[in-house]
């Protein structure tokens, strides 16, 4: 992970999204001096924490009785494919 960031410096467009993304999420203009210490700041109790209050939110939000559909394409394909499935007993 740590050597992520400075891959994506090595081009002006890199840079770029970089500082775009320090100003977006207000990572404030010391993020890269201490993105090594933030990633090495990460304990496994840490991510064990995260995945649990991920896993709580996914039961409280996506539940088996009211399923979720995302859909990519034309949407004029679409809403004839979606026109037909509803056409069909």
């Amino acid at each position: 992970m740590t050597g992520v960031l400075p891959l994506t410096l090595e081009t002006n467009e890199g840079v770029a999204n970089t500082l775009l993304n320090m100003e977006w999420y207000g990572l404030g203009l010391d993020y890269i001096s201490g993105y090594r210490d933030l990633i090495y700041g990460v304990s496994p109790a840490d991510v064990l924490a995260w995945r649990d209050i991920c896993a709580r939110a996914a039961i409280r939000l996506w539940s088996p009785a009211r399923p979720t559909q995302a859909k990519a394409g034309d949407a004029t394909q679409l809403a004839a494919l979606n026109r037909s499935a509803r056409s069909r007993p």
